[in-house]
């Protein structure tokens, strides 16, 4: 059966894009794909637009399009935040061994097991990781190699936290949810929060920021 040429999907995505508040007050993003709409699905062919994840926080985008899909993270803990997602974790092992011959460039494959837990399921995260690794050592990598691009992650993540931020921060860790407001929208576009998918929704803070010392220090009060 074909499907209809007009039948526009909505994808929604944490990767950047170009943003600023408009002089009405609205941002880039609403005015593009809420008021635009029309405009986007005008032309006869299948189209997958990408947006901010915290647009869905702030405006009903299935008003404007048939379809949304919220791509989450590749889980590699089980909503409980302990156990070990083996599925999610073969999954983004195997994100690296398709790039990288794994057994040439890593001593062991427990160090990718490693940049793989401290990725949260991020793929852009993992890559990273992995060639933050490659940069430490003209040999093959070892465990003492990942250390710096495990603290590098962190730092970066460190400097995206507000201290506002923290409290929402903890309320996430201890529901394992984001609650319906812009607030969350900004956690998850930056990465903050990770969102899963497994029958139903959860949500948990990404390993580097669980990493931090603030943040870890305000968990644990």
């Amino acid at each position: 059966m074909r499907r209809d040429p007009n039948h526009r999907r909505l994808r929604l995505s944490p990767e950047k894009m170009f943003y600023q508040t408009l002089a009405d007050g609205q941002t880039s993003d609403s005015a593009l794909f809420v008021h635009h709409a029309e405009q986007l699905k005008a032309p006869q062919c299948h189209i997958i637009y990408t947006v901010p994840v915290w647009l869905v926080f702030n405006v009903n985008l299935g008003d404007a399009f048939a379809e949304t899909d919220l791509i989450p993270m590749v889980k590699v803990f089980e909503s409980d935040g302990q156990t070990p997602s083996a599925e999610g974790r073969r999954a983004l092992f195997e994100v690296v061994a398709r790039r990288v011959n794994v057994e040439r460039v890593f001593e062991k494959p427990e160090i990718v097991e490693r940049l793989v837990e401290m990725s949260g399921g991020s793929i852009r995260d993992l890559l990273r990781l992995v060639r933050f690794a490659c940069d430490e050592t003209d040999d093959r990598i070892a465990l003492d190699h990942c250390e710096a691009p495990i603290r590098r992650l962190i730092r970066d993540y460190d400097q995206l936290v507000r201290d506002e931020d923290i409290e929402r921060l903890r309320q996430v860790h201890r529901l394992r949810r984001v609650a319906g407001d812009d607030i969350p929208g900004r956690l998850l576009h930056l990465r903050l929060v990770l969102e899963y998918q497994n029958h139903q929704r959860w949500a948990d803070l990404h390993p580097a920021v669980l990493a931090i010392p603030r943040v870890r220090e305000w968990l644990e009060r």
